[in-house]
């Protein structure tokens, strides 16, 4: 990192700079150098419009938030520097019949295909990221990446965390990349998927699933995900239950029958829900408190 010389009177020392502020410091004010700050600053007219210099605006985050940005990155050799996780995809072949481009060009062709949205954008950038370390070939010479979106998940939550992003954020995100394969067109299986990722999120995760689509081979099919977002649209217009937060009843009424608050309030309410999730006409107060007492659940 860079650290502004304290000899200059009229700004303060900067000991641990962001980037953005080594986009913007004057050389002379810099005492020491990192390789990757230098070559930051030798490109900044790649990441940066004319005459912004020292007016960041919108238009370097919305570059750097691009295939574009992300190309540029690799090319100055500042990748390896702030996510060398996505350099080991740079070239891998995924030698797989779905597929016509490596890793790292299907990740950043749908990054591109993905609505300005800095969550699904950052799901779609690490969603196949543990590809290379789940890789392996069959007896026909096809390549496979069994479970490659649950490691993917956790890569992107040691990297969010690394980079210091919320933790809302990180959460939506893990969310949103372990389900990406998650197609399905029973609706109790869709109200399951609903609950899991969220309601506010399974948007999101039907952007992510298009784009992945596209960064695909051709032709491109989205029947089953057209299915489901006709489905979910047809659950949430029906309000059927999809939360704990639906159920007909709630911790008061479980307390009343003697059950105290806590992890086991917690899970009883939670496998209230799977059977509501499977039959929803068990969503009565007098039915869910009958199935507490008979099962204990």
């Amino acid at each position: 990192m860079d650290a502004p010389c304290a000899l200059a009177e009229e700004r303060p020392v900067c000991l641990f700079p962001t980037v953005l502020e080594m986009l913007y410091t004057d050389p002379v004010f810099i005492v020491k150098s990192t390789p990757a700050s230098e070559q930051l600053r030798k490109h900044r007219h790649l990441f940066l419009s004319q005459n912004c210099f020292y007016t960041y605006g919108g238009y370097a985050r919305q570059q750097l938030m691009k295939a574009y940005g992300f190309r540029l990155l690799y090319d100055c050799n500042l990748l390896s520097f702030i996510i060398p996780e996505l350099c080991v995809c740079v070239g891998f072949d995924q030698r797989n019949p779905h597929h016509d481009k490596d890793v790292y060009e299907h990740i950043l062709s749908v990054v591109e295909a993905t609505p300005n949205d800095l969550t699904v954008r950052l799901a779609e950038l690490f969603h196949d990221i543990a590809k290379p370390d789940t890789f392996t070939v069959d007896e026909q010479g096809i390549g496979h990446f069994y479970g490659h979106e649950r490691e993917s998940a956790y890569i992107a939550k040691k990297i969010m965390q690394r980079l210091q992003f919320d933790n809302k954020r990180i959460k939506d995100v893990f969310l949103l990349i372990a389900n990406h394969l998650a197609f399905c067109e029973k609706r109790k299986t869709i109200k399951k998927l609903m609950n899991r990722v969220g309601q506010k999120n399974i948007d999101k995760l039907y952007h992510l699933m298009e784009a992945d689509i596209k960064g695909h081979k051709p032709p491109y099919n989205f029947d089953k995900l057209h299915i489901m977002i006709g489905r979910t649209k047809e659950l949430v217009e029906t309000q059927h239950p999809l939360s704990v937060k639906d159920l007909s009843i709630n911790g008061y009424d479980l307390s009343v029958i003697g059950i105290e608050k806590g992890k086991a309030m917690g899970s009883i309410l939670a496998a209230l829900l799977e059977k509501v999730l499977e039959d929803p006409s068990l969503n009565t107060k007098e039915k869910l408190l009958n199935i507490v007492k008979r099962n204990g659940c």
